[in-house]
């Protein structure tokens, strides 16, 4: 993920990668903010967030 891009309505605003697991910030207004875990640990390598 790049910061601007969306998850689930909330706009990314920094991730950083530990441990094969991405952790994301994302806000969807000045008081809501949300963190996010991904992963691509399936068959298809689909990242799941």
């Amino acid at each position: 993920m790049k910061p601007g891009e969306i998850i689930d309505g909330y706009r990314v605003l920094h991730n950083i990668r530990l441990g094969g697991i991405e952790h994301i910030v994302a806000e969807s207004d000045a008081d809501h903010y949300r963190v996010f875990q991904g992963s691509a640990n399936n068959a298809f390598g689909i990242v799941e967030y």
